[in-house]
């Protein structure tokens, strides 16, 4: 097949467009302004950023007024969260050159019947997956499976030709689909000692197959981020912020200034404008899904990286899905879940589910809104062609 361009046509731009235009959500009212460890105003505030989970991660926290909060104390909760981030980060790493994550050391065993010892996240983030799945099944039918952590080698396949530009053959699809079965996942919880006096593993599992894979990156973002927030709400400091990972972002406290914090949702055909944007209360998260963080275009169309467990190919339902709830590893399941349902079931099941909110663009040039956000959103003048959907 003849080969294409990638849209971006160079290295940088591809960096460009992964890693910051691939944010769907972007932080509109920057409440704490100025530089790493400034004063704004009169406030302390504190600024980080590292590159984690494939994202531009940045943490920014202010002291609440007369808190008495230093500089070095904003410092080390930031730097204490960005740690807890990149641990998060190994464990779920498919890719490190050393081969040594959990991941990694799950995929080399599989089909070998030997449990491998594993992390508490690893454990956690699958065991949550099987369970949000449960969850949006029970709602909505079409759910089912359709966050599949299994899908490693069919990623991969997808990944390859994205980079190739050339197009997988339907028998490849097949086969990587033909390894992605949760349900030869095999999980153990078991603290405690042998009758030997050696000490178990905590968390172990094993893949029942060979071949197969597992793939966090629809969930371990989201998880992280979390994660991170737990770090700075233990650190007992009187303090607000954001926690900025691409396109998942999450409140820390009362917006310093008063009011609901902003955050703009991106056009996914112009990236490098907004749609609008919508009110987020404190300690929430809003994760997006979208076509256009990953993609190539092969033969005139643009396949992107959010993978279909029904065919094995990237969805087609949607250009963006917006997920808004309190927990920062449920926003991002749902924003993967609900990108790959056609946006009516999507729209339905957002409002079947307590605490789920979520916007939806659809392919089509329609713009979903759950009821529960419909009075918090502020519109751009110019919604470039797409119009609200009436529900």
């Amino acid at each position: 097949m003849a080969k294409k361009k990638q849209k971006d046509g160079s290295k940088l731009n591809k960096f460009i467009r992964r890693n910051i235009l691939a944010a769907l959500l972007l932080l509109l009212t920057a409440a704490l302004l100025g530089g790493c460890g400034q004063k704004t105003g009169g406030a302390v505030s504190f600024e980080s950023t590292r590159f984690l989970m494939d994202t531009v991660v940045t943490i920014r926290l202010q002291a609440l007024p007369d808190s008495g909060v230093s500089r070095e104390e904003l410092k080390e909760a930031a730097l204490a969260a960005l740690d807890r981030m990149e641990e998060v980060a190994a464990a779920a790493d498919r890719y490190a050159p050393d081969g040594s994550s959990d991941l990694q050391r799950l995929a080399a065993a599989a089909g070998s019947g030997r449990l491998v010892e594993v992390s508490r996240d690893i454990y956690r983030i699958q065991q949550g997956v099987l369970s949000l799945g449960r969850q949006a099944a029970a709602a909505e039918p079409l759910a089912e499976g359709m966050v599949d952590t299994t899908l490693g080698p069919l990623i991969d396949l997808w990944a390859e030709a994205r980079e190739e530009l050339v197009l997988p053959e339907d028998q490849a699809i097949k086969a990587a689909l033909a390894l992605a079965d949760m349900s030869k996942i095999r999980m153990v919880e078991n603290p405690g000692e042998k009758s030997s006096g050696e000490k178990e593993p905590e968390f172990a599992m094993a893949l029942e197959e060979k071949g197969m894979s597992l793939d966090f990156g629809a969930v371990a973002k989201g998880y992280g981020v979390e994660a991170a927030w737990q770090v700075l709400k233990d650190s007992g400091l009187a303090i607000s912020g954001i926690i900025d990972a691409g396109g998942n972002i999450k409140t820390l406290g009362e917006k310093p200034s008063g009011g609901d914090w902003n955050v703009g949702l991106t056009d996914p055909a112009r990236p490098d404008r907004l749609l609008g944007a919508v009110a987020l209360k404190p300690d929430m998260v809003a994760a997006t899904s979208g076509d256009y963080q990953r993609y190539a275009e092969i033969e005139g169309l643009r396949y992107h990286h959010l993978l279909s467990p029904a065919d094995g190919r990237p969805g087609r339902y949607n250009h963006s899905a917006t997920a808004i709830t309190a927990d920062g590893f449920t926003a991002d399941y749902y924003s993967t879940l609900l990108f790959l349902l056609p946006p009516e079931n999507a729209l339905a099941l957002a409002e079947a589910t307590a605490g789920l909110e979520t916007i939806i663009v659809s392919a089509e040039g329609r713009i979903y809104v759950s009821s529960g956000l419909r009075e918090k959103m502020t519109w751009s003048d110019d919604l470039g062609g797409l119009a609200l959907a009436e529900v």
